[in-house]
């Protein structure tokens, strides 16, 4: 694998990525079959590429071939608390809303107007799943989330951030808190709380960094902890407690909140990636120190 380490000498995201995987090796956080089987794919792919792609575009693609053999394959972390979900407006009004309503040419405007208005009925409009498209999605402990967005019952089965006048800024300050850093100024915001009892028999994993895009900021977990950690892009430290969930079928069971839309603009990129790797290189240190 020396050609491997050498490519990824040269590609900053692709380094912190394979660090944060020798981590997850070292943490017995990844099972040392499923390491040596991604070993052998990733090398198939950078053999294949040679010099005509990034070493992110290879782990990428070897994440996801097929995606169920890398995914959800950490420690199993126990069901004892409501997990939520963060979602765009957009993947909200595309995934999880009956089109039968008749959505138009701009889904999650019209999704976010009806909501507001209390026209979304979860019982008749909930549908599909909650998943990404590598059979999986990433949840929070509601507890975690709950502080920043206070929510009021405006109608039945309908949520908003309360006061609404917060509604941006809370939204800002979610993205900023889960390290979601590919969500620009403007996007909207939902928050689905999944009730604990709706996680019985789900799988639920450690996230692992065969589970991160190498494009996505992420901390795995240390030994024993069944939470990985974002990065905060507020402060460029530590952020939120993470795991990784089997798809789970969307129903009227689940509260969504309408959060509102990110207003504040992204950190410097370079930032944000400078921090990571300064985190990830700390704790490469205290491992090998160990």
């Amino acid at each position: 694998m020396k050609n491997k380490r050498k490519s990824q000498a040269s590609d900053p995201l692709a380094k912190i990525w394979w660090h944060n995987l020798e981590f997850d090796v070292s943490q017995e956080n990844v099972p040392p079959e499923v390491y040596k089987n991604f070993l052998s794919v990733i090398q198939r792919f950078v053999k294949a590429k040679r010099k005509k792609a990034r070493p992110v575009e290879s782990i990428i693609e070897a994440l996801g071939e097929p995606p169920v053999r890398f995914s959800l394959m950490g420690r199993p972390a126990p069901a004892t608390e409501p997990l939520s979900r963060i979602v765009d407006a957009l993947s909200f009004s595309l995934y999880n809303i009956d089109k039968r309503l008749g959505l138009g040419p701009n889904p999650e405007e019209t999704v976010w107007n009806m909501f507001r208005n209390g026209d979304i009925v979860p019982k008749r409009h909930f549908v599909g799943e909650l998943r990404s498209a590598r059979n999986l999605f990433w949840g929070t402990p509601t507890s975690r989330l709950e502080p920043l967005s206070d929510k009021q019952e405006i109608r039945p089965n309908e949520y908003v951030v309360h006061p609404p006048e917060k509604a941006d800024e809370v939204a800002t300050e979610i993205r900023n808190l889960l390290g979601l850093s590919y969500l620009n100024e403007g996007v909207g915001l939902y928050r689905i709380d999944i009730p604990k009892e709706k996680l019985k028999n789900v799988k639920i994993c450690a996230p692992t960094t065969l589970d991160s895009s190498p494009r996505c900021v992420f901390l795995p977990p240390e030994k024993t902890k069944h939470y990985g950690l974002t990065l905060n892009l507020t402060n460029l430290g530590p952020g939120a407690e993470e795991v990784v969930v089997e798809p789970i079928r969307f129903t009227e069971e689940f509260t969504v909140t309408q959060i509102g839309f990110v207003k504040g603009p992204l950190p410097n990129d370079q930032a944000v990636w400078n921090a990571l790797a300064v985190i990830v290189k700390d704790r490469r240190a205290r491992r090998e120190a160990n």
